[in-house]
């Protein structure tokens, strides 16, 4: 129950935070239609440091390691994007506009509290992406806007959680020593993602590991898909479906008669479960031709071992049941 309280806390909503120690490090690479870039924007100011952000590059300066451990902790830095990324309305039609060039930079937080009565840690290490566009239309940059923040409302979550309980926020690498040493009654949250493309569709695939100690601990998986070519976020899959809940039902039968060898005669395994999912109870996204449904651990009836339930549909089985605008975002 624990670990599904703290899943939860990843992705509900949460007000502004200050008063988080972090360390800010930086990950770059190349992403299909997408570009990592090397700036950071950051997302917490360590104890030990001071951070500024400047037109999305992180400048930390080392603070004497006494003088740190008496001084408040910096607030947390706003998950905005630099001035010269401002939306400016597009002088061209819709459809004749370029792909925007989008770059994708890791924000990461580290952080690290105890309970005063228990004296047990909770250590967290979140790394989520933060987009920018070099020269937006005005749509875009809103979708930009939107994603950064459902973003940012995720990374902070869990130390508002924290802070909701008066915990006290105490040296990241103590604790996380700590905690390595002897896992047992305390608490480690790890969140990272990864890009999949699929034709014009991007989705970020968001990973959170809990461990309180014991023989394991747990994985919630969550996605968010986009157009790439606005940004525009994809939430339900009857934006992308032929017709209201056709390719939903597509898809549960589908399911039904390709997996009934595995799953058939389990208690969840039925038409009304499989669209529960993929309205929004598991998740779900396109890559490599493939459409893909994942339920959390222990769904269907699976052990620990089988971990998540993953079912596919092969894309051009998908196709006749999507929209004009499904077919085009999911072919190139």
């Amino acid at each position: 129950m624990k670990k599904q309280i703290i899943a939860a806390a990843i992705l509900s909503a949460a007000v502004c935070l200050t008063g988080c120690g972090a360390d800010i490090s930086i990950t770059t690479g190349q992403q299909a239609g997408i570009s990592v870039s090397t700036a950071a924007v950051s997302e917490t100011a360590a104890v030990s440091e001071t951070a500024s952000v400047t037109a999305g590059t992180t400048e930390t300066k080392a603070a004497d390691s006494e003088a740190a451990a008496e001084t408040a902790p910096a607030p947390i830095a706003e998950m905005t994007a630099p001035a010269e990324t401002a939306a400016a309305p597009a002088s061209a039609p819709a459809a004749a506009a370029e792909k925007p060039d989008i770059t994708v930079t890791d924000s990461v937080t580290k952080a690290a509290y105890q309970d005063p009565d228990t004296q047990l840690y909770f250590v967290y290490d979140c790394t989520l992406p933060y987009f920018e566009c070099s020269d937006p239309d005005a749509a875009t940059a809103e979708n930009l806007s939107e994603l950064n923040e459902q973003m940012r409302q995720i990374m902070i979550a869990p130390i508002r959680e924290q802070e909701a309980h008066n915990r006290q926020e105490v040296a990241y690498a103590a604790a996380d020593q700590a905690v390595t040493d002897s896992p047992f009654g305390n608490e480690r949250i790890s969140v990272n993602y990864q890009m999949t493309y699929q034709g014009n569709a991007c989705t970020v695939m968001i990973d959170s590991f809990w461990y309180g100690g014991g023989a394991h601990g747990g994985n919630t998986l969550s996605t968010f898909m986009m157009d790439s070519r606005n940004m525009k976020p994809i939430r339900h899959l009857d934006e992308l479906s032929a017709a209201p809940d056709d390719f939903i039902s597509f898809a549960a039968e589908y399911l039904l008669t390709n997996y009934a060898e595995k799953y058939a005669g389990r208690d969840e395994w039925n038409a009304d479960y499989l669209k529960q999912g993929m309205n929004g109870d598991a998740a779900w996204y396109f890559d490599n031709n493939t459409f893909f449904l994942v339920f959390p651990e222990y769904a269907l009836g699976a052990c620990y071992a089988e971990g998540r339930p993953c079912l596919e549909i092969p894309l051009a089985d998908c196709l006749p049941h999507l929209s004009d605008y499904g077919r085009q975002l999911l072919q190139k």
